[in-house]
């Protein structure tokens, strides 16, 4: 973690909230003893189970939730490769801030077996809490959320291979090709178009005389829109995947649009997300 950046969360936690504003703050520990959690991401979620509001805890386990309104909430603490803990409700005032201790889970998710039971089964939409599909969806999206919640607290270092070929459109032979590097800091170094749009308008899209093909980043993954027409099933490892184990996804049945599909192949034995494929 970069020292600017985590001076910046510190004084956020320390800052008086602005009038009328309610939070929750607190630090996270490890279940059995105080040692403070970093990196967990803290999440507050409504009655509905709607998220309201996500932070990173800092180094020393401390964290500071914003509500949009007051009202009744539960506070969700996720690890990629630990089962997420919840807590009690929490009831917040018109501009109260509350004090809460966390702890995270010790309980290890387990995607070794799925390994040796994956096969090609029906392809599930919103995968239920229990199915192999739910498990994985789960980590996935621990994984996904932080991603996003870190690039909007800390500015992620990157590096981009951008190459452009000329393809001739009879042999299909390229014809030109250039490559070239760009790295930097950034919120967010890939971006795609809004959910609701690819949605509405499909994965390729014309721009004049130009095709535009999109592929879908950690916001479009997460959204309902994409929940709603995309399908999920396990997918067993190639050679190339080896210590790896998938989720694939695809779209639902009866989209005429031009669709994408793929896999997010996560570590059997971490649970960590290390490759999104699509096409």
């Amino acid at each position: 973690m970069r020292r600017d950046a985590l001076l910046l969360l510190l004084a956020a936690c320390i800052l008086p909230l602005p009038l009328g504003a309610q939070a929750v703050r607190g630090v996270v520990v490890e279940q059995s003893g105080t040692t403070p959690v970093a990196g967990a991401l803290v999440s507050l979620v409504d009655a509905a189970g709607k998220v309201r509001a996500e932070v990173l805890t800092d180094a020393a386990g401390r964290y500071l939730l914003r509500a949009p309104s007051a009202g009744t909430y539960r506070l969700r603490t996720d690890r990629v490769g630990y089962r997420s803990a919840t807590a009690s409700a929490v009831e917040l005032a018109d501009g109260a801030t509350v004090e809460r201790t966390l702890r995270a889970s010790a309980e290890h998710v387990q995607l070794e077996a799925l390994v040796a039971t994956a096969e090609r089964r029906r392809c599930t939409v919103r995968p239920t809490e229990g199915a192999e599909t739910a498990t994985l969806w789960d980590e996935a999206r621990k994984a996904l959320a932080s991603t996003g919640q870190s690039g909007r607290q800390y500015p992620l270092r990157y590096e981009i291979r951008r190459t452009t070929r000329e393809v001739d459109a009879d042999t299909r032979i390229v014809r030109n090709e250039q490559t070239r590097m760009q790295s930097g800091y950034r919120v967010n170094p890939f971006v795609s178009a809004p959910a609701e749009q690819l949605a509405e308008r499909g994965y390729v899209q014309a721009r004049g005389d130009t095709l535009v093909f999109y592929g879908p980043d950690a916001a479009v993954l997460l959204s309902d829109v994409f929940l709603d027409t995309h399908c999920f099933r396990v997918q067993p490892p190639s050679r190339e995947h080896e210590g790896m184990v998938g989720l694939a996804f695809e779209a639902v049945e009866g989209r005429s649009l031009p669709e994408v599909q793929g896999v997010l192949w996560m570590d059997r034995r971490t649970a960590e997300l290390r490759v999104l494929e699509y096409r």
